[in-house]
């Protein structure tokens, strides 16, 4: 596609842009939730042309976007086609923020990164909250705005934290579409707009967090 963007991404946006859930996205396209699944992390990177029809038809989407989306389904649009069509799906869904993807056994759940500093852990008072996993720690893990970088840093959890299957050992700078593994949850990193990002080093030191998880083990 030239822009640094896959399908899936493209199709995750046009589906937040409907206001519709990945089951229901699969309801209405006569599709299983899986295979929207796959489309949407990428294991599938293009679909056949019935495939994109359905998928338009079920998005509501009219030209020109469905003649984008089936376009850039079938890996055929130009760069600027499927830019037009990014930044159409982008405008109406505010994914140009920088977010978290949760990804649970029922679908996706987006947490849009509004403050500069946002915990995730398994107590409800975390901005990201995984009540339902008890493998992740009750303050698990810290995202910090750093510079230009998000950077992810463990925060004394009992079962570490994992990007694209390495531990973390110290603060790191994320890339989009990095992978988070906290506790047996899954979360995915997405840029405020992957087109335009650069790959950025924190600089600063790195900040201090409130203390160690009450539920760390030596």
């Amino acid at each position: 596609m030239g822009t640094g963007q896959t399908f899936g991404d493209l199709l995750r946006a046009a589906r937040l842009h409907a206001r519709l859930t990945q089951e229901e996205l699969a309801q209405r396209a006569t599709l299983s939730p899986r295979s929207i699944s796959d489309l949407e992390r990428g294991i599938n990177r293009t679909a056949r042309k019935e495939t994109a029809r359905l998928l338009a038809d079920a998005l509501s989407l009219r030209d020109p976007q469905r003649e984008r989306f089936i376009a850039v389904a079938r890996g055929v649009a130009p760069e600027a086609e499927t830019e037009a069509f990014r930044r159409w799906a982008a405008e109406g869904t505010g994914t140009l923020e920088a977010h978290v993807e949760v990804w649970t056994p029922s679908g996706v759940r987006v947490v849009p990164l509004v403050k500069s500093r946002v915990t995730i852990g398994r107590d409800a008072g975390n901005d990201v909250a995984l009540i339902d996993d008890r493998a992740a720690s009750r303050v698990h893990a810290v995202l910090e705005r750093v510079g230009q970088a998000w950077c992810l840093q463990d925060a004394g959890s009992r079962n570490g934290t994992y990007v694209c299957g390495e531990r973390l050992l110290q603060m790191r700078a994320l890339r989009h579409g990095d992978d988070l593994a906290i506790g047996s949850s899954t979360l995915v990193f997405r840029e405020a707009d992957p087109t335009e990002a650069t790959q950025t080093e924190a600089a600063s030191p790195v900040p201090e967090l409130t203390g160690p998880d009450p539920d760390a083990r030596p």
